[in-house]
């Protein structure tokens, strides 16, 4: 598995093959999902030892956009933490509002936002950055007031503290269900 990835780097990357020392720490294929029609191919998990070395793989991947391994087109994408996950996530909502109004909104590497606004490129790294902007710009911030959970007052924009919302149990919709249904009427059969 190491020379597949190294026959990947040299067969798209050749600068980068002779700059890098690329060592591997750790490499293994994902169980394959057995598909009777069709086969699908199995990924493959690795870990270098240096994240360098990861960061300039995946910038180069990055710029040229097509990969290939023997003539096939590949895929190398990042394998992200759980804290990455998350805020890449978090971004979802707010993505889809401003997707809708031609925002062109695009999440880049690792976890920042990026919109066209008035002919510009506006870069955002968390949301309270994001704030600082649309507090300024009226369109903004009516598009985004749920999503960014602001509340306007006269010129003055403030965060909204929301209720938190009860939930029911199953048990106690269900006994609330019990209470509001009428009781069953049996008939007696006469003989």
């Amino acid at each position: 598995m190491e020379n597949i990835f190294g026959g990947i780097i040299e067969e798209n990357f050749p600068s980068l093959a002779r700059d890098l020392d690329i060592q591997i720490q750790e490499a293994q294929r994902t169980p394959g999902k057995s598909i009777a029609k069709r086969s699908s191919p199995r990924h493959i998990v690795i870990r270098l030892f240096k994240v360098k070395m990861k960061e300039r793989t995946l910038k180069a991947v990055r710029q040229k956009h097509q990969v290939t391994y023997k003539g096939n087109p590949i895929r190398l994408p990042a394998d992200f933490s759980a804290e990455t996950l998350k805020a890449r996530k978090d971004w979802g909502p707010i993505c889809s509002l401003l997707k809708q109004n031609n925002y062109q909104p695009r999440i880049l590497y690792p976890m920042k936002l990026s919109i066209v606004y008035e002919g510009q490129i506006q870069y955002f790294s968390d949301k309270q950055m994001l704030r600082q902007l649309v507090t300024t710009k009226l369109p903004l911030q009516e598009l985004l007031e749920g999503a960014l959970n602001l509340e306007t007052h006269q010129n003055r924009t403030s965060l909204k503290h929301k209720p938190h919302r009860t939930y029911k149990t199953k048990i106690e919709v269900k006994k609330q269900r019990q209470k509001t249904k009428k009781p069953k009427v049996h008939r007696q059969q006469i003989a």
